[in-house]
Order: C-alpha cells, then sequence, then structure tokens
C-alpha cells in the first residue's frame, strides 16, 4: 500500500511529486511516484499538464482536445476536399501511434489529432477521416481494454458504426489504419467489428517499454499484446481483409506476427535495409521510410469498389452486316460476340448517364442522308453522339420482324452511336444480328 496515498474523486486535482525532474521522467525514475500515478491511472485519471512545480491530473471523461468527444473518447472528424460526389463515400478510421515523453494528454494520447497531417491531401475524394485518441491510462493502453476501463473497446467500436451510419457509408467502404500503437488499435478494431485494415508495423509487445515502463503500463498489462487479440479471431469465411506492413529485417516486433493466424489477415514482408541496428531505430524506420508504399496500399483498399478491370474484346465485327466496331465494355455493359450475334448484357450499375457507345466505322457528316437497317431482339433508344453533352435523337419504328429501317439527318458530325442504359433493365440481353449504315448522298 502507497504511503500517504489519499483517494480522489474530484473531475481534476494538481499534486506536486518529489524528486520532480519537471516531465514524465517524475513517474518512470522513482518507485513511489511510479505507484501513485499508476493509482491514479487505475482510478480513471490521466496526466494533462504541469505548472509552477505541480502535475495536473484530470478524469478521462472531462478531457478536452477540443475536437469531438463522447463520454470518455475524444476523436476528429475531417474529409478529403470535395466539391462533388465523385465516388462512393468512405470512411478512414485512423489510430494514432504512440508519444510518451510530453505533458499534454492531446499530444501523448492523440498526437493532437494530426498523425499524418497531410493524410487528408493524399486520399481519394468523398473520403472521411475518424481520428480517435488512445483515451487510457496515463499514455494510452494500446487501445484494449483494462480494470479501470472495461468497456474501452465496446465503446470504440460502437463510435465507429455510429458515425459510419450517420455518414452514409456502407461497411465495405471503411477502412482502419494506424502505424506502431495505432497499428495495434487498427488490428484490433478490425478483427472485432470485421473490418479492412491497413497497418504498418504494429507494436506488438510492450517488451521494450516495459523495461524503463516508458508507457508506464508495466504492472498493468502483459508485455505481449498478440494474446488480447486472439479472442477477436474469426472462424467464418470473411471477405474483408486486413493487411499488415512489417519487415523480417525488424528486430522488435516481426516475431510477434507468428500469432496472428487469423484467415482475413495478410502479412507483407518489407526488403528493407537498415543504418542501425537498434531495433527501436529500425521500428521508425518502417514506420516512417515506408509512408508512400503505406499510403498506396490504404488508397487501394478504400477505392476497390469504384474500379474493376475490364478486358476489350477481340473480336472484329464483320463488314456485311455491322458498320460499327465492337464496341468497349463498361460498367453498364458486359459485351460479348457469341455465333455471329453481338450480345450487350445490361449490369446491375444504377447510376446516372449509362450508355454504350459504339464507334462507327465512317463518322456521319452534318447536313447528310443516311439509311440504318438494325436488326435486335428488344426496343432500345439511339443517340448520336461525340461524348460531349449534345446529342442527337435517332428516331425510328421497329416492325415486327425486330428490324429497324430509318432515315436518319444529321445535323452536325457524330462519330458515335449510344445506347441508353436506362431503357434496359438489370440482366437484360440486347442481341444485335446486323447493324448497317448507308450514306444517301454518296449512293447518288
Amino acid at each position: 500500500m502507497l504511503e500517504n496515498f489519499v483517494e480522489r474523486t474530484e473531475p481534476e486535482f494538481w499534486e506536486a511529486f518529489s524528486p520532480d525532474y519537471q516531465g514524465l521522467a517524475t513517474f518512470k525514475n522513482d518507485r513511489e511516484n511510479n505507484q501513485k500515478i499508476k493509482a491514479y491511472a487505475k482510478a480513471g485519471y490521466t496526466l494533462d499538464g504541469y505548472e509552477n512545480g505541480n502535475y495536473r491530473f484530470v478524469k478521462l471523461e472531462n478531457l478536452d482536445f477540443g475536437y469531438q468527444k463522447s463520454g470518455k473518447l475524444q476523436y476528429r472528424i475531417t474529409s478529403s476536399e470535395n466539391d462533388f460526389q465523385y465516388f462512393q463515400s468512405k470512411l478512414l478510421v485512423q489510430f494514432p501511434h504512440a508519444s510518451f515523453d510530453n505533458l499534454s494528454a492531446a499530444n501523448r494520447l492523440f498526437i493532437d489529432g494530426e498523425a499524418l497531417p497531410t493524410l487528408e491531401k493524399s486520399i481519394p475524394r468523398n473520403t472521411y477521416v475518424l481520428r480517435i485518441a488512445d483515451t487510457n491510462m496515463i499514455s494510452g493502453s494500446f487501445f484494449l481494454n483494462t480494470e479501470n476501463y472495461p468497456t474501452y473497446v465496446q465503446e470504440v467500436q460502437e463510435l465507429i458504426q455510429e458515425v459510419q451510419e450517420k455518414l452514409g457509408v456502407a461497411k465495405d467502404n471503411v477502412v482502419l489504419i494506424g502505424s506502431s500503437r495505432g497499428g495495434v488499435g487498427a488490428i484490433l478494431h478490425a478483427l472485432a467489428g470485421d473490418y479492412n485494415a491497413v497497418v504498418n508495423d504494429p507494436a506488438l509487445s510492450l517488451a521494450y517499454g516495459h523495461n524503463a515502463d516508458e508507457y508506464l503500463l508495466a504492472d498493468v498489462m502483459a508485455d505481449n499484446l498478440t494474446d488480447a487479440l486472439v479472442p477477436y479471431f474469426k472462424k467464418e469465411n470473411s471477405n474483408k481483409k486486413i493487411t499488415i506492413i512489417s519487415s523480417s529485417t525488424s528486430k522488435l516486433f516481426w516475431p510477434y506476427l507468428q500469432a496472428l493466424t487469423d484467415k482475413r489477415i495478410q502479412i507483407i514482408d518489407l526488403d528493407m535495409k537498415h543504418a542501425k541496428n537498434n531495433g527501436i531505430v529500425r521500428h521508425g524506420a518502417i514506420t516512417e521510410g515506408n509512408i508512400p508504399f503505406y499510403l498506396s496500399l490504404i488508397n487501394e483498399r478504400l477505392t476497390r469498389n469504384d474500379w474493376r478491370f475490364v478486358v476489350p474484346n477481340d473480336e472484329v465485327l464483320p463488314s456485311n452486316r455491322f458498320d460499327i466496331r465492337m464496341p468497349m465494355p463498361n460498367r453498364w455493359f458486359d459485351v460479348t460476340y457469341f455465333e455471329n450475334q453481338l450480345i450487350l448484357t445490361r449490369t446491375s450499375d444504377q447510376s446516372p448517364d449509362g450508355h454504350l457507345n459504339f464507334v462507327l466505322n465512317t463518322a456521319f457528316q452534318g447536313g447528310g442522308q443516311y439509311e440504318m437497317d438494325i436488326q435486335l431482339n428488344q426496343q432500345i433508344e439511339l443517340l448520336a453522339s461525340n461524348a460531349i453533352i449534345v446529342t442527337q435523337v435517332i428516331d425510328f419504328e421497329r416492325n415486327e420482324e425486330n428490324n429497324i429501317r430509318t432515315i436518319f439527318k444529321p445535323h452536325s458530325f457524330w462519330s458515335m452511336i449510344s445506347i441508353s442504359a436506362m431503357a434496359v433493365a438489370s440482366g437484360d440481353k440486347i442481341v444485335i444480328d446486323k447493324f448497317k449504315i448507308k450514306n444517301l448522298d454518296a449512293d447518288t
């Protein structure tokens, strides 16, 4: 039992300590001071300031970092620079790396809300960023539950879900990120909530920190943090991926990755050279030296629902039946040529302004007359186009034999013909047997 220890209940208080090194060393270099600050932490206080020889202690729920808060949680929401809804909305959840020498709680627990300060300029448009502070104990608890805060993980999970739903972001478009301490938080909450994540050399062990009690967590938390992650492993299949960047050249944390056997986790071994042999220095070199690669993986994960690979069809439409070129498939239509028929299959994409464009073998000339002879299986809407704003509707009537024969008089130069996707139901197949165009002026 600590001598002269007085249990506190007030929202905040100031106290002097001896010996006083005017910093965190006061609590790392003296056993009694060390035990006393941990007792305060277990009672729900953290350190936040120093003035005139006195240290300020504040209840976690009474902290205010100047951003948003919910109970004990402190967080900040920003967004990439947008002026239009270019893509699906996304949410990037960032857990900050560690800082353990500053007397400001906002710095130690939150990096003052500025971890990766240029992040918003390096991510896709229409992406929100939720930064969550590690508001627990004196220098954080690596986002893990502790005796004084047994609902910490649950509350962070609820915050992520609440922000995601409020911003209208689909769960598949949520990505959790973090380096070092933040990497542990990102893995933990990606496992617990089944989210995608990209993690940069997570600090999976506190053994190095316990030596000098850098985080003031010795005798509070076990040194091997992977044991706390195992309960969140899933046996059933999931399409989520937790990508961890590390390097087998790292002496500090690489061996602990062996315990992460959840099938959602994929580990990248970065082939990285080091100027120094010190484990902490190498950890810093990995987390700071691969930021461009780290950002590239973050952006790849964020945008994976915004794109797909498309392979051009190498078929050439026969000129005796087609005066158009093989159309390029897009998000509204898949395109095949099978048994002498051009088949256009409508996809499920319902985004507006959908068209499939055919490049004409010979462009329409303004003021000319063209006879169009088309054989297909269903009603469609045709537009003459240059893929700019202005188009010209091609009027026609289809007879009982599914033939279209019409005289088209273009009022401008048109190099393409477009089929509107909005007039075709999802899953429908437009089958074209013939698409001939005759220049009546050239034949007179």
